[in-house]
């Protein structure tokens, strides 16, 4: 399935939705944006084979954005790194048999042993994963081997002292934000499209370029 549509909130918005797997059942899905064949191609090469098997064994449908939920001229536009929180309205105004989506980046790959992340959960609220608790090592020690591994195969460049490790009182005060008890990782979370998804969408629509940019100076390093 294929499906073009626009939105009368962006009434010159475009973009294509695909579902790659159907949703079962329980109408939970997991989706992405990959956007251009530098991240489609990796995309499909590498994890999507991880996630077929993991929407398989979960009974999960899979959705694919492959051009930008907002058209690039709108003054409401940010990069796909921000059009995550619009896939939940986009689900819904496509009129998708959705009832929970799991947004993901591309670059995720899924252990077929992983637990169904839909299970348990509390649809109320919305889930995210902590980039400082519940870790399986201590979290200056992930930062660590994060760097060491970024400098070996990713860029000789990249430094083994960065904005990485910043704390978390700094970070929020390097925004400008009130400092929070802890940090998401954006890459992963999921939540019920009729509950959240225009809470979402709002959430979008509420950051400015000025903190879009003051957010993008600290996370480069990450």
């Amino acid at each position: 399935m294929q499906a073009t549509f626009q939105w009368s909130r962006y009434c010159r918005s475009r973009c294509t939705l695909k579902v790659l797997i159907q949703p079962g059942k329980s109408g939970n899905v997991l989706a992405t944006i990959a956007i251009g064949d530098a991240y489609l191609e990796p995309f499909m090469k590498y994890a999507f084979h991880t996630w077929e098997m993991y929407c398989k064994r979960h009974d999960l449908g899979l959705i694919l954005f492959d051009d930008h939920l907002v058209d690039q001229t709108h003054p409401d536009w940010k990069n796909p790194y921000w059009q995550k929180f619009l896939i939940g309205e986009a689900l819904n105004s496509a009129k998708v048999n959705v009832n929970n989506v799991c947004c993901l980046d591309t670059d995720i790959l899924i252990s077929p042993l992983a637990p169904n992340i839909f299970s348990d959960r509390n649809e109320a609220k919305v889930g995210l994963i902590s980039k400082r608790k519940n870790l399986p090592l201590e979290h200056h020690q992930l930062l660590r081997r994060m760097a060491f591994l970024r400098n070996r195969f990713y860029d000789k460049a990249y430094p083994l002292d960065s904005s990485l490790f910043i704390s978390l009182v700094d970070y929020y005060a390097e925004v400008g934000l009130d400092e929070q008890p802890d940090d998401a990782c954006s890459g992963v979370f999921v939540y019920n499209c009729l509950t959240h998804g225009q809470l979402l969408a709002e959430y979008y629509r509420s950051f400015g370029q000025e903190i879009i940019k003051k957010t993008a100076v600290v996370s480069k390093d990450f």
